[in-house]
């Protein structure tokens, strides 16, 4: 079975790489349009519907990566059990779809209910409007930290301290989103 993956594993990472177009592509049009569409401080039916046909390609690409990892680490298991790059990008990858997970079944579906606008804005949604802001910035820094672990040939670092600076960077990329989400309404609130 090795032998298999061996063999055909310049193919398998032509659709890895694929995957991770359809994905980080995808993720990043996503982004950008949330804050297009919410610049008139809502989002309509129509919006959402875009949103979700770009999420699709997200999942679709998250979906092809995951697939193609797999067969990427049948090509030489052993080789990839003992890479701390291999189990780094891993763990990223499994947070990347965890979080999307959150912000496609939690807050997609909430997202014609959240009162965008600051000046009618009901307290009950100020957390919803937080964690889309949070989850957005973790699929961001997830997307470029995949990216870059996927680029470089080693990590000069061991498992446990990059994924403490992985934590790290993603604390930092969270505070961030809650103060971006802060001034973005405050802003709106002021009409500038």
């Amino acid at each position: 079975m090795i032998d298999f993956f061996t063999e055909f594993k310049t193919v398998i990472i032509v659709f890895h790489l694929l995957g991770f177009a359809l994905g980080y592509g995808g993720a990043m049009v996503s982004d950008f349009l949330f804050f297009k569409f919410l610049k008139d401080l809502k989002l309509s039916t129509q919006e959402i519907y875009i949103m979700t046909l770009v999420s699709s390609l997200v999942w679709t690409g998250l979906f092809v990566l995951l697939l193609s990892g797999i067969g990427i680490f049948l090509s030489d298991p052993a080789g990839y059990i003992e890479s701390d790059k291999f189990l780094l990008k891993m763990f990223v990858v499994i947070i990347l779809t965890l979080n999307g997970f959150g912000l496609h079944f939690y807050i997609k579906p909430r997202l014609k209910k959240i009162e965008w606008d600051a000046k009618k804005s009901q307290h009950s949604t100020r957390g919803l409007k937080r964690f889309a802001f949070a989850g957005g910035a973790i699929s961001m820094i997830s997307w470029l930290s995949a990216t870059v672990l996927g680029v470089i040939d080693l990590i000069p670092v061991s498992l446990t301290v990059g994924i403490e600076i992985y934590f790290l960077i993603l604390l930092i990329t969270l505070v961030g989103s809650q103060i971006a989400e802060y001034l973005f309404f405050r802003f709106a609130r002021s009409g500038n």
